[in-house]
Order: C-alpha cells, then structure tokens, then sequence
C-alpha cells in the first residue's frame, strides 16, 4: 500500500497536462496497489478509480469510465 500514493499522485499531473497515455499505467499500478491492500469501500480506492475515469473520458474511453464509477 505504501507504493500505491506514489503512483497515484505520478499520474494525476501527465493526466492534467495532457501526457494521459503516460499516466494511465500510473493509475492501473495504484489501482492494483490499492486494491489489494485497502476494502472496496475505502475513500481512497474511490478517489483513485474516478482520477482513472477522468482519465479515461478524457481519451474518450466512455464504457470504460462507467465501469471505473460504478466500481467507486
């Protein structure tokens, strides 16, 4: 889980200054991280799946981002 932050908070700024094709597999790792270290229904498993579906609305990957919502 201490890994998880990191790639969370490497990916949110590629993804805010349109590196997005970088940032995703920042998030995918913390994802991974998070959710084998944290419940479902922690606050920052939820925080980090809606930063990867504005990510991925952002490429246009729409039923991708509802998978990650209903998933947060």
């Amino acid at each position: 889980m201490r890994d998880s932050p990191v790639y969370h908070d490497s990916g949110r700024p590629r993804s805010t200054t349109g590196r997005l094709a970088e940032a995703e597999p920042l998030y995918v790792r913390a994802i991974d991280i998070i959710e084998k270290a944290l419940p479902g229904d922690h606050p920052n498993f939820a925080i980090t799946l809606d930063n990867y579906a504005r990510l991925l609305d952002a490429l246009d990957r729409h039923e991708e981002v509802a998978v990650q919502r209903a998933r947060a």
